[in-house]
């Protein structure tokens, strides 16, 4: 019985020790679209530990909401989309340690389901374009390229929309690898092919325009960073392109 009490005692007295280390600060800091609110451990403010949102500067909308435990994503997550012209929400499923599992929900700008990812089983749930959309792609095949209509057209786990929105994101800030047009001013104007291939591998990128190398090497490491999802055509995976427009102008 004593040394039972002595276990119960050190139990105690270990789980008191660790709450008195997990005490957390509450911090701000601004962020590209707006402000974050989150909490920090008390004797190491590099590890959030607690709630976790960015609030829009444009309002009072919440772009992004979860938790930290440990410096590590858990439970359910929610992403919006940032500006007046987006209706509804950009992303919402569940963080286990720091990983995605189960089914995630991702939206189109008007806030319609685009598409259902399982995480855990690695698997689309839901596609809105497959048996819809109508419009033509490059497919690949022994060499020879043609234009077709797809049963399921490629792009990644997100949808087309949360990957364009990601990457004009993310190009903005490298607006320095743009290409200069005088007068401080640089640009990327351009169309842009990613070549996924039947296993959902990235086989290629190509520009419609000559870009700097550190440009295409940071592009490359983005696209890269995504899970994708290869095209359908007579019940088979195939090769095939995923491509887009973009235009963008910095001035330094």
């Amino acid at each position: 019985m004593k040394k039972l009490l002595i276990l119960l005692l050190l139990i105690v007295q270990t789980m008191v020790l660790r709450g008195q280390d997990l005490k957390t600060i509450k911090k701000k800091d601004n962020v590209q679209e707006g402000t974050a609110t989150f909490y920090v451990l008390e004797n190491n403010d590099t590890i959030k530990h607690g709630e976790y949102q960015i609030k829009a500067y444009s309002g009072k909308r919440i772009l992004l909401k979860g938790t930290y435990i440990n410096n590590k994503k858990v439970g359910q997550w929610e992403e919006q989309y940032y500006g007046s012209n987006y209706k509804g929400p950009k992303a919402t499923g569940h963080y286990d340690n720091d990983l995605k599992t189960g089914n995630w929900v991702y939206f189109d700008y008007s806030g319609d389901t685009v598409q259902i990812y399982n995480w855990t089983n690695n698997e689309v749930v839901y596609s809105k374009l497959c048996g819809t959309d109508i419009k033509e792609y490059t497919v690949i095949e022994d060499g020879k390229e043609y234009k077709a209509k797809l049963e399921c057209p490629p792009t990644c786990v997100s949808g087309r929309d949360y990957f364009l929105y990601e990457f004009s994101r993310f190009i903005r800030e490298r607006a320095d690898l743009f290409n200069s047009t005088g007068n401080e001013m640089y640009q990327l104007k351009t169309r842009i092919s990613i070549t996924i291939d039947e296993n959902s591998s990235v086989r290629d990128i190509s520009y419609s325009t000559e870009e700097k190398p550190e440009l295409k090497e940071v592009i490359e490491k983005f696209v890269k960073s995504y899970t994708w999802i290869p095209g359908k055509l007579d019940g088979k995976e195939i090769t095939s392109k995923f491509e887009f427009s973009v235009n963008f102008s910095a001035q330094f």
